[in-house]
């Protein structure tokens, strides 16, 4: 028996596809922010210290405060930092310190001052997740090429990205490679690589542009395209041409 599918419950199965994808996203982000503040906590004999996914709560001079929770119960540590603790992302102590905000999640190492009942450790490893993201995407117009130094400075929606080319970076225009000195200034381009905020440095697994990328003087105000939103990215794959749908 044929059975004749009408525009009607065609457009009644995408939606109740688009339902369930959008369900999974909700439960994906719920799943994620759990997921953000889980602590773990080791303490050795010596009093060394790793605390993982503390949360912080301010920051008073050199010091950070920060809690660690587990359902009800909550430790607050009082972390200590000087000239010889190690910042990660690394742009100088001062830099990353008056960068880190309350609710960053935070990991340190050091050693805990065991002449004190409370929770209070000097400092020799710091980093903060929220400063770093490792598969970040920059879309913006070029300002400056050095084919010498392996390095471009980009303008987007944020500010000016420093980009640093290594070896193993890809160049591509309409898909295929390239070198570095046929990247113009002005032109429009995308960078993928991990992103340092508090410097604002992208070192560049991937540089990718266009033949018909738009050339502009510099100076010029320039609309670059944000990353492109769910439900665009949605329609391309249920048309084919985009290969995955990433919840953020």
């Amino acid at each position: 028996m044929n059975v004749a599918v009408t525009p009607v419950i065609r457009v009644a199965v995408v939606l109740v596809f688009c339902g369930a994808l959008l369900s999974c996203a909700a439960f994906a982000y719920a799943e994620t922010a759990v997921a953000r503040f889980a602590p773990q906590v080791s303490i050795g004999a010596n009093g060394q210290t790793m605390v993982r996914d503390a949360k912080v709560e301010y920051i008073s001079g050199n010091s950070i405060i920060v809690t660690t929770t587990w359902g009800e119960m909550s430790l607050r540590w009082t972390v200590i930092t000087d000239g010889s603790t190690k910042f990660y992302p690394d742009g100088g102590s001062r830099e990353t310190l008056s960068a880190i905000r309350p609710g960053d999640p935070l990991s340190f190492t050091g050693f805990l001052d065991k002449s004190d009942s409370r929770q209070i450790v000097k400092a020799t490893v710091v980093r903060d997740t929220a400063l770093f993201q490792e598969s970040a995407v920059v879309t913006g117009r070029v300002l400056h090429v050095s084919s010498h130094d392996k390095v471009l400075t980009m303008a987007g929606e944020h500010g000016t990205t420093t980009v640093l080319i290594s070896e193993g970076t890809v160049i591509t225009r309409d898909g295929n490679p390239v070198q570095l000195d046929m990247v113009a200034t002005g032109t429009l381009i995308r960078a993928y690589g991990s992103l340092n905020l508090t410097t604002s440095t992208l070192g560049a697994d991937k540089i990718a542009f266009t033949g018909s990328a738009e050339i502009v003087a510099p100076g010029s105000d320039v609309s670059v395209a944000d990353n492109p939103g769910f439900f665009d990215a949605l329609m391309r794959w249920l048309r084919g041409t985009e290969r995955a749908i990433s919840f953020r």
